[in-house]
C-alpha cells in the first residue's frame, strides 16, 4: 500500500489535477470512508484517522470544464467528427487517468449513429497499460457504455449534436490500477466524438484555452493493435469524476502537504534569485523562437535556429518551458538564452550550431554595443547540450575521460580530471584556433573546455549542468547514457559547477512516452518541462 500512495503523490504534483485542498488543521472535505460513512474530522488537538479515506475528484478544473463546454456548444462548423478504424485511442496524459474508480465520463459528442432494440447509443472504453508497453499491448478490459437515446434526449442518425454530454459510469464498477489507463472509442461506436486538429483555424480559441490551463491533456496516442504508440498532433478531449482511496487521512494529507512542500520550496529560492539574471546555453530542447534567435538580447544569436513553439507540442509559450516556468515562479530575469537547435559540444569554430565552445562565453546581455562596460552578466546559468552529440556518435567521437574515471587506480576524480586536462590545454594552445580535431578531438574534450571558457568569462555566476534521459533514438543506448552522464558530472563538479541530474529526476524510459509529443520522445511537452522545472527547483533548494 506505501508504493500505491508514493505512486499517487507523484501523480498529483506531476499534473496538478487534484481539485480538493486542506490544510492539517482544516476538515477533509468530501472524503468519505471506505464503509461510505463520512470521514472522521481532524482538528489541531485530534490524531489522524487510520481508517481509509475516499475522495472524488475531478479531471479538469471545474472552471475549465465550464469554458469547454461553452465553446464547444452549438459550434458544429469548429469541429470535426472523429472516425479512424485504428481505434482505440489514449491521450498522452496516460497518468493521470490511474489508480481510480470511474464516476463519470464527459464525452464531447459530435455526432450519432442508429440505437439499437434497446434504444442505447454505444461507446466503449479500453483499460489498457500506462506504460509503453502496455499503450501497444491488447486492452486488458473493454466496457461497452449503453448511453440510452431518450435519458439523454438525443435523435438517432444526427450528424450535427455537438453536446458536451455526461455518463454516469457508477454501475459499470471500472477501477484502474496504478499502471493501467483509459483507451477511448471503436469504430463501431454509434456515439462519435469530437476532435480538433491543430492546424485548424477554427478550433484555435478551445485549443488555446486548453493548452494554457491544462496543456498535459493536448494530443493522444494512436494505439495501432500490437504496434507502435504515435503521439498525434490532434486532440481528443474528454472529463471524468472518480474517487481515490488513500490508506488513512495521514495519507491524504500526506499528498496535500507535499505541493505545500514545493511551494515553500519556490519562496525560500526566490528571496535568493528574485531579480536574478539566467542564461541558458543549449540546442532544440531549450530553444524558443523569438528569445533564442533574438540578437537584441546578444548580437551574436540572431542566426540561432529553434524548435519551439512547434505545431506537433503543447509548449504554446516560453512559460511552459522548464526556464520560462521557473524565471517566472521565482522573479528572475532572463540575460540570454543561447540555444541552437541541433547543436552539439563537438563541432566547428564559429557561433554556429556545432560549437558550444564559442557560444560558451555569449551568454551575457550585450546592449546592441561594441563595448562590454554596460554588458550584463548572468548570476545563474544552465547548460544543456550533448544530447545531439550521443545521437550522432558517429561523427562525435568518444574519448577516454570515461574509462579513466571507472578506473580505481587510488585517485579521485578530481586527481583524474586534473591530469587529463592538463592534456586536453596543452593540445588547445599548441593548436592556437579553435578547431574541431585539433583544439578539441572528442566529446569530453569539447565539452571541459567550454565550461572551463564558461567559468573564466563568468567567474561569480552559479553554474549548473544538466544530464540527460533516455529516449527512442536507437542510438541512446543505456551504455551511452551512463557514459555521457558520468562524463558530464564529473566535469562538473571539477569545475565547481553543480548537477541538474535528470537520472536522478522524474523522467525515464518507462514514462517518457507521456512527456513528449515526439515519435522518439525527446523534445518535453509541457508537462515533461514541468518536471524539468521541478527537478531544479529541488537541486537549488538542496543546494542553499
Amino acid at each position: 500500500m506505501k508504493k500505491t500512495v508514493c505512486a499517487l503523490i507523484s501523480l498529483v504534483l506531476l499534473f496538478g489535477i487534484l481539485l480538493v485542498s486542506c490544510s492539517p488543521k482544516e476538515e477533509i472535505p468530501e472524503a468519505v470512508d471506505s464503509r461510505g460513512s463520512e470521514a472522521v474530522e481532524s482538528t489541531e488537538e485530534e490524531t489522524l484517522s487510520n481508517d481509509p479515506v475516499t475522495v472524488k475528484e475531478t479531471y479538469l478544473p471545474s472552471n475549465l470544464s465550464k469554458q469547454v463546454r461553452t465553446i464547444f456548444e452549438g459550434k458544429q462548423d469548429t469541429f470535426n467528427d472523429y472516425s479512424a478504424s485504428s481505434a482505440p485511442y489514449s491521450m498522452s496524459d496516460v497518468f493521470s487517468i490511474s489508480n481510480c474508480r470511474l464516476l463519470s465520463i464527459t464525452i464531447p459528442v459530435c455526432k450519432t449513429g442508429a440505437i439499437d432494440f434497446k434504444g442505447n447509443f454505444v461507446f466503449t472504453l479500453y483499460v489498457v497499460g500506462n506504460s509503453y508497453e502496455g499503450l501497444c499491448a491488447t486492452p486488458k478490459e473493454i466496457y461497452h457504455l449503453d448511453i440510452n437515446a431518450s435519458e439523454h434526449d438525443l435523435s438517432e442518425n444526427n450528424a450535427s449534436v455537438y453536446r458536451w454530454l455526461t455518463v454516469d459510469l457508477s454501475d459499470y464498477d471500472i477501477e484502474l490500477a496504478e499502471d493501467e489507463t483509459l483507451a477511448f472509442y471503436s469504430p463501431e461506436d454509434t456515439i462519435v466524438p469530437a476532435f480538433m486538429s491543430q492546424d485548424s483555424k477554427n478550433t484555435h480559441k478551445l485549443l488555446t484555452v486548453m493548452k494554457e490551463q491544462f496543456p498535459q491533456i493536448t494530443g493522444f496516442f494512436n494505439k495501432v493493435g500490437s504496434g507502435a504508440v504515435t503521439p498525434s498532433v490532434s486532440t481528443l478531449f474528454y472529463d471524468f469524476e472518480w474517487e481515490r482511496t488513500y490508506e488513512s487521512e495521514a495519507a491524504y494529507q500526506a499528498v496535500l502537504n507535499e505541493q505545500t512542500e514545493y511551494d515553500a520550496m519556490v519562496q525560500a529560492l526566490k528571496k535568493k534569485y528574485e531579480g536574478a539574471y539566467v542564461s541558458i546555453l543549449g540546442d532544440s530542447i531549450s530553444t524558443f523562437n523569438g528569445i533564442s534567435n533574438n540578437a537584441k538580447i546578444n548580437s551574436t544569436i540572431g542566426g540561432n535556429a529553434v524548435w519551439f513553439p512547434s505545431k506537433n507540442t503543447n509548449v504554446m509559450h516560453e512559460g511552459l518551458t522548464y526556464w520560462g516556468r521557473l524565471i517566472e515562479d521565482m522573479g528572475m530575469r532572463l540575460c540570454v538564452n543561447n540555444s541552437w537547435s541541433g547543436s552539439r559540444a563537438y563541432g566547428a569554430a564559429g557561433t554556429g550550431a556545432g560549437n558550444m565552445l564559442g557560444r560558451a562565453t555569449q551568454l551575457h546581455r550585450d546592449n546592441g554595443t561594441q563595448t562590454s562596460s554596460d554588458d550584463t552578466d548572468p548570476n545563474l546559468i544552465f547548460v544543456y547540450i550533448g544530447i545531439n552529440d550521443l545521437h550522432n556518435s558517429n561523427a562525435v567521437p568518444f574519448g577516454d575521460l570515461y574509462n579513466i574515471l571507472s578506473k580505481n587506480d587510488g585517485r579521485s576524480d578530481y586527481e583524474k580530471i586534473d591530469a587529463w586536462f592538463a592534456t586536453v590545454l596543452a593540445q588547445a594552445e599548441q593548436s592556437g584556433t579553435v578547431k574541431q580535431g585539433s583544439t578539441y578531438k572528442t566529446f569530453e574534450q569539447a565539452y571541459a573546455l567550454s565550461l572551463n571558457a564558461m567559468r573564466e568569462r563568468y567567474s561569480v555566476a552559479e553554474i549548473y549542468c544538466i544530464t540527460y534521459t533516455q529516449n527512442m533514438d536507437t542510438r541512446c543506448t543505456a551504455e551511452k547514457l551512463d557514459q555521457y552522464n558520468t562524463c558530464v558530472k564529473a566535469l562538473a563538479s571539477y569545475f565547481d559547477m553543480g548537477v541538474i541530474d535528470q537520472a536522478q529526476g522524474y523522467v525515464n524510459g518507462s514514462n517518457m512516452h507521456a512527456y513528449s509529443n515526439d515519435t522518439q520522445y525527446l523534445h518535453p511537452n509541457a508537462a515533461g518541462h514541468k518536471l524539468i522545472t521541478r527537478l531544479i527547483v529541488e537541486t537549488l533548494y538542496k543546494n542553499l
